[in-house]
């Protein structure tokens, strides 16, 4: 799927390279390839988003504690893994945000998907994060708290909690059954409330493809007293909302340099060229 992002930037969803490669082909027949910045959004357990909290942890340490959990968690060596980090909350003793990671060569293998394309990725990123940034956009999550569950393909459903705009909880559940399902939600969504203040929900979004949403939606009136209501992902085709983006990950960091950065080292290689060849000439 491609949308579009601040007028110009490009969002792609992929489930693989393959699928990738797919998308930019079906792009260049329909509409023609338009040179320009994209965001890629990847679904699949190849890149993941986790929430954390650490407690009695300093600020200069938070990369290397992640970085370690990402590492056991990929069965890793931190020089094969893409990572990403960011705090979207603090105090003196904790500290709580978001992070992402994927082997290194899965997002190489869709960087060369791009490659032969018009096209600048600007950013990668896990799918379920562009959801959440598209309802904050949208300017549906600010105010109150909300509560958005994203059914993805297979057994998992994503859920997302702010209060006030503020992340509180960010969860992956998997499922074999139905009732299993529903009473995991339920039972993430009281925990969340629990823990501040209000104690209750004022709208309860969600996403995708999901069967029973009837019974779902009874379950959330009855132990919530709130309303199930559906919700788009997708992007304006033209133009933004006044909303901006909550999350801000990035497993493109390394690869990318600010214009003052390029600028800098094009000096930087012009001037090593001009040495070397004022070394020739004295020789």
């Amino acid at each position: 799927m491609a949308n579009n992002r601040k007028n110009n930037t490009r969002i792609l969803e992929a489930f693989s390279p393959e699928d990738l490669n797919g998308t930019l082909e079906a792009l260049s027949q329909s509409e023609g390839m338009v040179a320009g910045p994209v965001i890629l959004s990847i679904r699949g357990p190849r890149v993941m988003g986790c929430a954390f909290h650490l407690t009695n942890v300093s600020l200069k340490d938070v990369r290397s504690h992640l970085m370690g959990e990402a590492m056991e968690l990929l069965s890793l060596t931190s020089d094969d893994i893409e990572f990403d980090f960011q705090i979207t909350d603090s105090d003196e003793e904790n500290i709580r945000g978001i992070y992402i990671c994927s082997p290194r060569r899965v997002v190489e293998n869709y960087l060369l998907a791009l490659e032969d394309s018009r096209l600048r990725p600007v950013a990668v990123t896990e799918y379920f994060l562009t959801c959440v940034n598209s309802l904050y956009r949208q300017d549906k999550i600010g105010k109150g708290r909300v509560a958005f569950l994203f059914f993805s393909t297979g057994r998992t459903i994503d859920l997302f909690v702010a209060n006030d705009g503020k992340q509180e909880l960010i969860r992956k559940i998997s499922f074999e059954t139905f009732e299993e399902a529903r009473g995991d939600i339920v039972q993430s969504l009281r925990s969340a409330c629990a823990k501040s203040w209000p104690k209750h929900y004022d709208v309860i979004y969600y996403a995708g493809n999901v069967e029973n949403i009837d019974e779902l939606r009874a379950t959330l009136k009855k132990a919530f007293n709130v309303d199930l209501k559906e919700c788009s992902t997708n992007q304006p085709s033209q133009g933004h909302s006044s909303g901006t983006d909550y999350f801000t990950v990035n497993l493109l960091k390394r690869y990318i340099f600010s214009q003052k950065e390029k600028r800098m080292i094009k000096i930087g290689v012009n001037l090593v060229l001009a040495l070397c060849a004022l070394y020739v000439l004295t020789l």
